[in-house]
């Protein structure tokens, strides 16, 4: 019953085209919430309209910030809380097993399979969103091996 008040209440309101519109820290109780219910099926739908410009924004924002100097010791000025978050979510939405429907998405979307690769190409440990990129690989790759590659 709450899962699905919120798929009608809050995850089909998430369709603008910019995260930061919305407070990271709902990305991060959804994340929590999908990981510890395992209801990955609450975030199916946005991998329709939600993570694919949100993934396409996050990769513009690290290409941009790659350019820019920094000094020896700061951390990468591409860290942000909301692209962290979206990243932890968008790990949070798939699973290792076998046929997850959501990782068959994220399959069938060469655009968001695309962008995927760009940011985890252009993370290190210095970034926020290392680990999570880091379990999102691992979920795709043990799920599906096509996805491996």
């Amino acid at each position: 019953m709450v899962i699905d008040n919120l798929k009608e209440e809050l995850i089909q309101k998430l369709r603008e085209k910019d995260p930061r519109k919305y407070p990271y820290s709902l990305f991060e109780g959804l994340e929590e919430l999908v990981n510890q219910e395992e209801q990955q099926e609450l975030l199916r739908p946005m991998l329709d309209f939600a993570f694919p410009p949100w993934i396409r924004l996050i990769v513009d924002h690290i290409m941009i910030n790659s350019k820019k100097p920094r000094q020896k010791g700061s951390p990468p000025p591409d860290n942000d809380k909301h692209f962290d978050s979206v990243i932890k979510l968008l790990a949070a939405s798939v699973t290792d097993e076998e046929g997850d429907e959501n990782v068959e998405k994220i399959k069938n979307n060469p655009d968001l399979m695309e962008n995927i690769a760009k940011i985890i190409k252009h993370s290190n440990w210095q970034h926020n969103r290392y680990i999570p990129c880091l379990n999102l690989i691992a979920k795709l790759a043990n799920s599906e091996s096509e996805c491996a590659d």
